[in-house]
């Protein structure tokens, strides 16, 4: 988690990245701070952006085929994606997410509020029987 000036206001400890830690500590920090930074090209699930986005924060992932979490974030929404894992395509996704400030933690909030509803079990045996009935016609 990525934890700047602004975060100390919401408990974040300010100028540092962290990880690791008990998980009510990691959520404190987590939901302190500017943004969730995952700079792996290969995540198979994405739950840590699901995670990041209960808690209110934006992430930032990059850009890869077996990057699953590319296909959770969303530029503006919730989060940035990073062209690369390079310096200065992290640093570009980084600012974009910090620049937009508190606007898109309400935003990301939102997105996890909506897509909670449909990203789970029961959403998507919905979705499976919606796609089978359409297949019958």
């Amino acid at each position: 988690a990525l934890c700047g000036p602004a975060s100390a206001s919401r408990g974040a400890p300010a100028g540092k990245i962290v990880a690791g830690g008990e998980s009510q500590e990691l959520d404190a920090v987590v939901s302190g701070a500017a943004a969730l930074v995952n700079p792996s090209a290969r995540e198979g699930f994405g739950l840590v952006v699901a995670e990041a986005a209960a808690l209110g924060v934006p992430s930032v992932v990059v850009a890869g085929d077996d990057n699953a979490s590319v296909e959770l974030v969303r530029r503006g929404v919730n989060g940035a994606v990073a062209t690369d894992a390079t310096a200065e395509a992290l640093g570009a996704a980084i600012r974009d997410v910090v620049d937009a400030g508190e606007e898109l933690r309400r935003s990301t909030a939102e997105w996890f509020a909506r897509e909670r509803e449909t990203r789970n079990l029961a959403g998507s045996v919905d979705e499976l029987l919606r796609r089978a009935e359409r297949l019958r016609r």
